[in-house]
């Protein structure tokens, strides 16, 4: 949001993505955190786990080769429990609510064909004056065709079932690590607070943003 200069509230004003987003990013960095202090007590613990440096070594080969400022030492280590934290946090909102963001709306923009046509029957028009209706209609895709991409879209786009969504898990899933169930249960209490916070809001919107309502965000990518 920085780099892209879009981070001044006054400068550019009800972008909700950004104002959501960065409130969603906290509360999952603080979750992590947490729990990263909870399994890893000091941060000479993290260098001596074995599984856990060879882990983050394998994200720096084969298909991942390509992962940049990967919060590492020099040798490609993790040295701290903030570096292990920061890259969950960064794994954990890519999968969940950067994806809610991007997959939410497809409906909104895609449910009408035109908009974003998956088929275009003719040659690209090259000069306005080839541009009409007749041709538009003729190189749009056939009823058929829209009825797919309609229906896909609609489906990828429902609003995420209670029990999947970000910080929801089946009550065993913690058994074995009962120190860590009160930050579980915060994380849950501060998403659903924020999610009042983003209705509350929304209410006042002619256009709703409810993409990034904590509520609606699922704890992975799933179609």
């Amino acid at each position: 949001i920085k780099k892209r200069k879009v981070d001044d509230e006054k400068a550019l004003p009800n972008y909700f993505y950004r104002d959501d987003a960065q409130k969603v990013w906290a509360l999952v960095e603080g979750y992590v955190k947490a729990l990263v202090g909870d399994f890893y007590k000091s941060d000479e613990e993290i260098v001596k786990d074995d599984e856990l440096q060879a882990w983050i070594g394998d994200c720096q080969q084969g298909t991942a080769k390509g992962w940049r400022n990967l919060p590492v030492n020099a040798s490609g280590k993790f040295e701290t429990r903030d570096q292990l934290t920061r890259i969950l946090t960064i794994l954990i909102y890519t999968v969940s609510a950067r994806h809610a963001a991007v997959n939410n709306g497809q409906f909104d923009l895609m449910g009408y064909v035109p908009n974003l046509p998956p088929i275009f029957k003719r040659e690209q028009m090259t000069t306005k004056d080839d541009v009409s209706d007749t041709e538009i209609a003729k190189a749009l895709p056939t009823y058929a065709d829209a009825i797919v991409q309609v229906s896909f879209f609609h489906a990828v786009s429902l609003p995420t079932m209670e029990d999947k969504r970000l910080g929801a898990y089946d009550k065993d899933f913690m058994m074995g690590r009962p120190t860590a169930m009160p930050f579980v249960k915060k994380f849950l209490k501060d998403m659903d607070s924020l999610s009042t916070e983003v209705q509350a809001r929304n209410e006042k919107l002619d256009i709703p943003y409810t993409y990034l309502d904590p509520k609606q965000i699922a704890s992975g990518v799933a179609i």
